[in-house]
């Protein structure tokens, strides 16, 4: 599965009381994340993300990604197969002129088969099989 979030860092958001907002995702393993940053940013724009409060990019708390007309590829294996199935995206922006937008790409391998209805024919037909009726 395939998600895309763009997300809005007004300007002049402060590292320290940095914007923060949910992505909502669906049950699986991450396998990766872009992070897409628009040509302007100038290294004035941070983004990191966090499941249930831990910081899981950049691996390396308390840093952040910042970079310039970049997409930067994360290859990863954070596991989401317990419900809340979603990340925190944090960032900031130091730009006293302009807001910036972030992409956000997350690509989700499922972590089971998805749900299938049987027809009521086939639930049927396999109870009476069952039942010997």
């Amino acid at each position: 599965m395939f998600f895309e979030h763009d997300i809005k860092i007004p300007a002049n958001t402060a590292e320290d009381s940095y914007l923060t907002e949910t992505l909502r995702l669906s049950r699986g393993i991450i396998e990766r994340v872009d992070l897409v940053f628009p040509s302007g940013c100038a290294g004035l724009v941070g983004v990191r993300l966090a499941r249930n409060t831990f910081q899981v990019i950049p691996s390396n708390y308390p840093k952040w990604i910042e970079t310039d007309g970049e997409s930067v590829a994360i290859h990863s294996n954070i596991d989401l197969s317990v419900n809340p199935y979603e990340l925190e995206f944090q960032g900031y922006n130091k730009d006293d002129a302009f807001d910036h937008i972030i992409r956000v790409r997350v690509l989700i391998t499922p972590s089971s088969p998805p749900f299938t209805q049987k027809s009521a024919q086939q639930e049927s037909d396999e109870l009476m099989e069952i039942t010997g009726l």
